[in-house]
């Protein structure tokens, strides 16, 4: 545990946390460990490890998990449980019941519409959620009422709330996909603690009473008085009570340091977030937090490469939210000072899409089938949305954000690999006159002709984009500048033979084209840069007549006065100059 708790219930620091204990206090509080250490009437005389793990796992002088709360964590765990099982094995209990509704419906969720049934509650969790949140309310009030704990209490819950939501939220932002799992670890983290005191109370208060601010100090004393830790003592009242296997590992090594972040399994990525919530929520519960908060910078920046910044916005963040839920666990927590009360719009925004989906489920007889295919249908959408955010509305090729995000690609790769690519800036010429002869509406659709005719020509690797106007952009892998200029010439055939025989053009259409090349050569030159020297390549087509590509010396020479830029101009053969 990474605080211990005074002789109040809070949480405070000795000498080694830069705290304010006096010496009168430290040497009170060994006088009284020594004295409950020595008086067989104050503990449990000559009382072993063995025999602790013995009461532990036979639970003696223990609280007994309801037996619908085991039967709902047995059938949960079944891969073809249903909603309407769940919800049936939460409603044997009224008190359960009237507990998760009142939790579905607090501002910790932030749903817009009350929910006023068991079933439709359990939709909208999830079945992890759902589990996770009456395990937690059935183990939290198992010891509300224990008359050992009761002055340790409160210091508890808040320490065990912070780090069940650190956990939850660090999860979100490391796209750890068992975010719940990972509340439901940081909740019970210390759940030891709680066995212990109940266990052999006096003894236990004792060594509370000798425990520094760090983390290891109490594992330390633990181990040394007793023979085991909390940690050790949390797992065997898991394993004791039949909770999954993966939350006792985290449970009793919730104190060893973990490895850096990486592509692991679940389990260990599980152990992490244990660690981290802890030590997350020790700096808001501590009442002097200094030396928490720079043992949490080392760690996280060890293991998950995070700068103080990011680990000061994390925890402004979770302050908001411990605020915001412990109404919802009956949980009375110190309001950090300073901190911004405000509520994220994009929450409920998330709570108003999940109702929606929770009701059409239930209408459609809470078929968790019909909720995947709802899923399915939602990534089908969005895979749509993007495809109509990256495409020009009128000529349904790319537009120019997309070819702006391919360009910068291009630019990666072909750094990381060595290899050239061309860019080509294309211009329709004269297209002004075919609206003023015939109308913007008949414009517009030679535009969306010339484009398809464009994207046909192409290869298949290569990018396509509308730039604006009657200007289309290339991005062509792989592709020197001559390359680019052959491909220009089948592009300007394409366009003339349709223009021609298909538009029935008596002039077919031409087209100008600048090019840039990006080489190897020349590493430090930018996508702006290359569009920038497209341009003025394109310009100087326009000026030598039109109907023609042109592309600047090579950046190996000498670069000419800004005055004389030289272009080197190809005319296409059996051009009339004119388009």
């Amino acid at each position: 545990m990474s605080n211990h708790f005074s002789e109040n219930g809070r949480y405070r620091k000795g000498e080694n946390g830069n705290g304010s204990s006096s010496l009168f206090q430290q040497r009170q509080a060994s006088r009284h460990f020594l004295r409950v250490l020595h008086d067989p009437l104050r503990r449990t005389p000559n009382v072993t490890a063995h025999e602790i793990e013995e009461r532990i796992l036979q639970t003696q002088t223990l609280p007994v998990l309801p037996a619908e709360v085991k039967d709902l964590i047995s059938i949960s765990l079944e891969e073809t449980t249903s909603a309407r099982e769940i919800a049936s094995m939460i409603m044997k209990s009224p008190a359960l019941s009237a507990r998760m509704l009142k939790i579905v419906n607090s501002p910790f969720y932030g749903f817009p519409r009350r929910i006023t049934t068991v079933s439709q509650a359990v939709v909208i969790l999830g079945l992890p959620a759902t589990r996770n949140i009456a395990l937690s309310l059935s183990v939290l009030d198992l010891f509300r009422g224990r008359k050992s704990l009761r002055k340790h209490m409160p210091a508890f819950l808040e320490h065990s709330l912070g780090a069940a939501l650190a956990a939850q939220e660090m999860s979100k932002q490391l796209a750890y996909p068992l975010a719940e799992e990972a509340f439901m670890a940081g909740l019970l983290h210390d759940l030891g603690v709680l066995a212990l005191m109940e266990c052999i109370p006096d003894l236990y208060a004792g060594i509370l009473a000798q425990v520094g601010s760090s983390a290891e100090t109490l594992a330390s004393i633990e181990e040394h008085t007793l023979g085991l830790t909390h940690a050790r003592a949390g797992g065997l009242l898991c394993q004791a009570w039949g909770l999954p296997e993966a939350l006792q590992t985290a449970i009793s090594q919730h104190h060893d340091p973990p490895a850096a972040w990486s592509e692991a399994d679940h389990q260990t990525h599980l152990n992490t977030l244990a660690f981290l919530g802890n030590l997350l929520s020790r700096v808001l519960s501590d009442s002097t937090p200094e030396a928490a908060l720079g043992f949490l910078q080392k760690e996280v920046q060890r293991i998950l490469n995070w700068n103080p910044k990011e680990i000061e916005e994390i925890l402004t963040v979770l302050a908001m939210r411990i605020r915001e839920a412990a109404p919802s666990f009956e949980i009375q927590v110190r309001s950090p000072s300073g901190l911004l009360e405000t509520i994220l719009a994009a929450n409920r925004k998330l709570g108003e899409m999940t109702l929606a989906y929770s009701e059409l489920i239930h209408s459609q007889k809470e078929s968790i089938e019909r909720l995947r295919c709802l899923e399915e249908q939602l990534e089908q959408v969005n895979r749509k949305l993007h495809e109509i955010a990256i495409t020009d509305d009128l000529t349904k090729i790319h537009n120019h954000r997309y070819f702006q995000e391919c360009l910068s690609r291009q630019l990666e790769k072909a750094r990381r690999k060595g290899e050239t690519f061309s860019l080509v800036l294309i211009d329709l010429d004269r297209f002004r006159k075919i609206n003023e002869q015939h109308g913007h509406l008949y414009g517009d659709q030679v535009l969306r002709e010339i484009a398809q005719v464009l994207k046909k020509t192409c290869r298949t690797e290569d990018t396509l984009a509308r730039y604006g106007g009657e200007e289309f952009a290339l991005l062509l892998p792989d592709t020197n500048a001559m390359g680019a200029v052959a491909l220009v010439e089948r592009l300007r055939r394409e366009v003339s033979e349709f223009s021609r025989e298909l538009l029935g053009f008596s002039s077919p259409l031409a087209l100008s084209a600048g090019i840039s090349q990006w080489t190897p050569e020349s590493p430090e030159t930018t996508g702006k840069e290359l569009l920038r020297q497209a341009d003025q390549a394109l310009l100087g087509a326009k000026r030598k007549g039109e109907n023609c590509s042109a592309f600047p010396e090579s950046s190996s020479k000498p670069k000419p006065s800004p005055r004389r830029r030289i272009f080197r101009v190809l005319p296409i053969s059996g051009s009339t100059g004119k388009g």
